[in-house]
């Protein structure tokens, strides 16, 4: 490794680059090369005070990046629609591909926040979804048919923590540590109706143990929601 520049050489090195700088033309821009059109709905934008989402207008946004391509999924209501795209700048106008929808009355209505993940050669994908009444929202994962985040799925499990087996639950997140699996979610604990919860799984769509409580610090004393996972060097 070579050794680091000692701060006056670095002083040194800064002063030849500022007169070599100060001795070129400096380039301007031509009035006329701007263009009113183009600057007038940036500038219409900024004083409304709006902002475009460039990948999509959707709430709860999750996102993939496998095998070249974007995934991208958002709450849509009663069901779970994917786009795809090689990059980000065509999402927000990919066709969306609907993975899936349910029969099944205790679960079709209101599907929020899907995340999907990829465990071994098989995606899973969770969700929370009710009966048309928002305290009944619970937990529940999809598999998929094949090595696609796109599907097909089919209905696999619902997550259930054996001290919270019937409770509110929304917003599933799994996070992957030493080997193991947990599953951290928003529902019901000592601290508040919407707080954090974490708790073990044996795979990817069994809860194996109790959830317990995260008492989150953050701005609101009501609500904690969609947990998300960074790993360091990850």
């Amino acid at each position: 490794m070579s050794p680091r520049p000692r701060p006056r050489l670095l002083l040194l090195a800064a002063a030849l680059l500022g007169l070599v700088l100060g001795l070129l033309p400096t380039a301007t821009v031509p009035a006329a090369a701007a263009s009113p059109a183009a600057a007038q709905p940036r500038a219409a934008a900024a004083a409304a005070g709006t902002f475009r989402n460039p990948l999509n207008t959707g709430p709860d946004p999750f996102m993939t990046h496998w095998n070249g391509a974007y995934y991208l999924t958002t709450t849509q209501g009663d069901s779970i629609k994917m786009w795809r795209s090689p990059s980000l700048g065509t999402l927000l106008t990919a066709d969306p591909v609907t993975v899936w929808t349910d029969t099944d009355p205790s679960r079709n209505r209101n599907m929020w926040a899907p995340e999907f993940y990829r465990f071994g050669d098989r995606w899973y994908l969770y969700y929370t979804a009710d009966d048309g009444i928002d305290e009944h929202h619970r937990l529940y994962v999809l598999e998929s048919e094949r090595d696609d985040p796109a599907g097909p799925y089919h209905f696999k499990a619902k997550l259930t923590p054996p001290n919270h087996a019937d409770d509110f639950a929304i917003d599933a997140g799994v996070l992957q540590l030493g080997g193991r699996l947990y599953l951290a979610y928003s529902g019901i604990n000592q601290y508040q109706h919407n707080g954090l919860n974490i708790a073990p799984m044996s795979n990817p769509y069994t809860v194996s143990g109790n959830a317990v409580a995260l008492d989150a610090a953050g701005g609101c004393p009501e609500v904690r929601e969609g947990p998300e996972f960074l790993y360091r060097n990850g």
